[in-house]
């Protein structure tokens, strides 16, 4: 009889035992879907990236990202002309071509196959057909009057290329920033701006939804310098994501220029944010530089509507 109720209890025991480790674990990786996260009206937990890819040391000093397609960027670097083709789903570069000598190479866009290469100088580079050998590159003046220009994109639903300058455009004035609208098909800037933003309404806008910024020297107002070192359009909302890199700051807009959304970066995560894309989806990339380390891509799943 004492064997048999040892025998019971023993079994008893195993079962509590199993049941234990299936419903608390044993260790190992967290369950993604266990861990609290906070989104913001954005539709991204810009503190909790989904996934974080580490870039090779060929792009370490990554400067601009474009989608291809739902697991395909096309990248460059600042330092040579090499067009990079990174395959999202096995982390690796599967693809590279040279289309020019090396320079100061800043934004990256697309229009169906062809590819635009922005220098910092203002000088656009064409590549006809990014899934053929890269021949026939032709390079053009922007005719932008600024030195250093780092935002560029391209405006499907406009059917221009953006081009936004990280310095003063001549003759703008410090309370405004200014993008430019360029044809890529007649090679032509506009004559004026296609968005303008007033720093006085960021600042209002900073102040109104309390965002933690810095303030100016005289402690009266957020300081804010707007120096984009990346712009995108959001594919489905419309909305113009820009990255002001040195202030680790992501702001959106509405295609009119009015601010409608500020978040200051975590500078441990974001240590040097110099590239944006968004795949078809609506998931948000953002690439780092990598500095004195390992550069990055940050991919954010979006939960929007």
């Amino acid at each position: 009889m004492k064997s048999g109720k040892y025998m019971a209890s023993f079994f008893l025991l195993t079962i509590l035992f199993i049941f234990s480790c299936q419903t608390s674990g044993t260790g190992g990786d967290k369950n993604p879907e266990s861990i609290v996260r906070t989104y913001n009206p954005l539709g991204y937990d810009l503190n909790n990236p989904d996934r974080i890819i580490h870039l090779p040391g060929t792009l370490r000093e990554i400067s601009g990202i474009t989608e291809i397609d739902s697991s395909t960027l096309a990248c460059i670097q600042d330092e040579n002309g090499i067009l990079f083709l990174f395959d999202l789903t096995a982390g690796r570069i599967k693809h590279q071509s040279f289309f020019a000598n090396p320079g100061d190479y800043e934004g990256i866009a697309r229009i169906h196959k062809r590819i635009f290469v922005l220098r910092s100088d203002g000088t656009i580079f064409e590549i006809p057909d990014y899934e053929a050998p890269v021949t026939g590159v032709v390079s053009y003046p922007s005719g932008i009057p600024a030195a250093d220009n780092e935002g560029f994109c391209y405006d499907n639903e406009n059917k221009r290329l953006l081009i936004a300058p990280k310095s003063k455009i001549k003759g703008e004035k410090e309370s405004k920033r200014a993008i430019y609208a360029f044809n890529p098909d007649t090679k032509k800037l506009a004559s004026k701006p296609a968005i303008e933003f007033k720093l006085k309404e960021i600042q209002e806008f900073a102040i109104r939804n309390n965002v933690d910024l810095p303030l100016t020297k005289k402690k009266e107002k957020p300081k804010i310098e707007l120096k984009p070192s990346a712009i995108a359009i959001h594919p489905m909302t419309r909305q113009l994501y820009l990255l002001s890199g040195v202030e680790k700051l992501l702001l959106v807009f509405n295609m009119e220029g009015k601010v409608e959304y500020i978040e200051k970066l975590d500078s441990k995560l974001f240590k040097q944010p110099e590239g944006i894309t968004f795949l078809p989806n609506g998931d948000m990339i953002i690439s780092n530089e990598g500095q004195s380390g390992q550069a990055n891509l940050l991919i954010f799943r979006y939960q929007g509507e």
